[in-house]
């Protein structure tokens, strides 16, 4: 995989570095900053999604117990990657419904359960062609986790028998191919060029400014999503009993919800400190609001440590009364920082908020 991105790695980071000269406007060089992140993020996921067809394959030649643990692994990876890349409401993902291939979720009504049992007792042979025609629901991610993490699904007899086997490799190649078409949709040059124009008229730096502007609302759309979906739900804010359900979590069966949540705000970090280029942290203070920029870092952080205190995977948290004050806790820092993004940072920037799936919830 890595030789398959090593020519378009170079092009597009040429089209990047020329996208951070000193000529350009703050908005254009953080667009710049975060789009080579978001290339680089999409090339990362798509190498993950394909080592994990290849530990796929691997392990149902002979599953084993030590293969399943390989295999879980390989699903944390790719998981990690996709949570890197959530927030990105924009671009190629929005085709086609893409983001519910890659993961079902919110899911309520267990209707992924259904589903994947529905497909696995009715005999048929599984492969990526036909699993392509068949629901989202039994495509993506979140159908590895039920394969690989529910216990009435996660053993080597489960996987020696069956069509279980068959719909692990079909799913896992599904979610390659869709990473893999996701990247090379971020890697073509003439679409990269039309992305990052400078701005020559007027017009152009009106786009190039709501260009800046898309990239905000789907940040700060991924942190409501936080607040409201991946602590919110299962702690029953959206419910009329409001009361707590650990199946509610992003990631229950794997345990794996709050570190989603981290890979989410790792992802939000790299647009306001990135570790190379231009973050909101330093906009903001080229728009002479240093005031801003230090206290939107504090916040940031306050989260982060908030989130440290929970000390239990998500879903069980949520319904322990010691700790659901932890998570509580962390839904009040994350609705700070939002606040925080649409009424200080979004003005100081001169950033008009458009509509996103949050709003009215």
């Amino acid at each position: 995989m890595a030789g398959k991105w090593c020519g378009v790695v170079l092009i597009s980071s040429a089209l990047l570095l020329a996208g951070c000269k000193d000529d350009m406007t703050s908005d254009q060089r953080w667009v710049a900053t975060a789009t080579r992140q978001i290339v680089e993020d999409h090339i990362a996921l798509a190498e993950r999604t394909e080592k994990q067809v290849e530990q796929a394959q691997s392990f149902c030649r002979e599953p084993s117990a030590a293969g399943l643990s390989k295999m879980q692994q390989r699903w944390r990876d790719s998981m990690s990657a996709w949570q890197q890349l959530q927030w990105v409401r924009f671009g190629p993902i929005t085709d086609n419904n893409l983001d519910w291939k890659l993961q079902f979720w919110p899911d309520k009504k267990n209707i992924l359960q259904r589903k994947v049992q529905t497909l696995l007792e009715s005999g048929e042979s599984i492969s990526p062609q036909t699993l392509a025609q068949a629901s989202v629901v039994v495509q993506g991610l979140s159908a590895q986790e039920l394969l690989l993490f529910d216990e009435a699904f996660a053993s080597t007899q489960a996987f020696s028998s069956g069509h279980q086997c068959e719909l692990l490799i079909a799913s896992s190649q599904l979610t390659a191919d869709v990473t893999t078409q996701l990247a090379d949709h971020w890697q073509d040059k003439t679409w990269l060029e039309q992305w990052l124009q400078p701005p020559t008229t007027v017009a152009d730096q009106s786009a190039a400014h709501s260009r800046a502007g898309e990239l905000f609302d789907a940040l700060l759309a991924q942190v409501e999503r936080i607040k409201i979906d991946k602590l919110g739900e299962p702690l029953g804010m959206k419910t009329r009993d409001k009361k707590p359900n650990g199946y509610f979590a992003e990631s229950w069966r794997s345990q794996y919800s709050l570190a989603n949540i981290q890979q989410n705000l790792a992802a939000v970090q790299s647009l306001i400190t990135p570790r190379k280029g231009y973050g909101l942290f330093q906009y903001l203070k080229d728009q002479q609001h240093p005031e801003v920029a230090e206290e939107l870092v504090i916040r940031f952080d306050n989260l982060q440590l908030a989130l440290q205190q929970i000390e239990q995977p998500l879903n069980i948290a949520v319904m322990d009364d010691g700790r659901r004050q932890a998570v509580q806790a962390a839904v009040r820092n994350v609705g700070e920082l939002a606040s925080f993004l649409k009424q200080r940072v979004a003005p100081s920037l001169g950033l008009a908020l458009g509509f996103n799936a949050n709003d009215g919830d």
